[in-house]
């Protein structure tokens, strides 16, 4: 064999022998776990699939864009619960949600959101939340899963 095929010949199995290390080292890494700061609410809405993109229609967020909401339970109650957490629709299609940690810390975190029916769309890291709710006067229901969350309105 000559020279020149002898360093192709390398240079392929040297090729092979990096991509087999990268793909066996993205098969075996471990997924990242959620963020220590994701709150129980969030937890509640969150299951894997791909989540909403680019701006919303006005009529998507109706009734609950530009309106501000505190969540006054849920039921059954959680084990980790913040002190207390406040969602603000904006008329963007962004959802705020401010919570305060036990030690008076204050993490806002933002999510998208659609509306359609009596039905509410969350998505945040390509997970896609769908939840019932209702309004009644002043008082707010989502029904996610096993979860009630009552929250009452603020006045901005």
């Amino acid at each position: 064999m000559n020279m020149k095929n002898s360093l192709v010949l390398r240079g392929i199995i040297t090729l092979l022998m990096g991509a087999t290390l990268l793909i066996t080292g993205c098969a075996m890494s471990e997924k990242a776990q959620t963020s220590p700061l994701m709150s129980p609410i969030q937890e509640i809405f969150y299951s894997k699939t791909m989540g909403l993109k680019g701006p919303a229609p006005l009529k998507e967020l109706e009734p609950l864009a530009t309106t501000r909401w505190k969540v006054t339970s849920v039921s059954p109650r959680l084990e980790k619960p913040f002190s207390s957490t406040e969602f603000s629709f904006n008329s963007n299609g962004i959802l705020v949600e401010s919570a305060e940690l036990p030690n008076g810390t204050i993490v806002t975190d933002t999510h998208l959101y659609r509306v359609i029916g009596s039905t509410l769309i969350l998505a945040k890291d390509n997970r896609t939340a769908f939840a019932r709710f209702s309004i009644d006067g002043d008082i707010l229901i989502i029904n996610a899963d096993a979860f009630t969350i009552t929250l009452e309105k603020l006045i901005k």
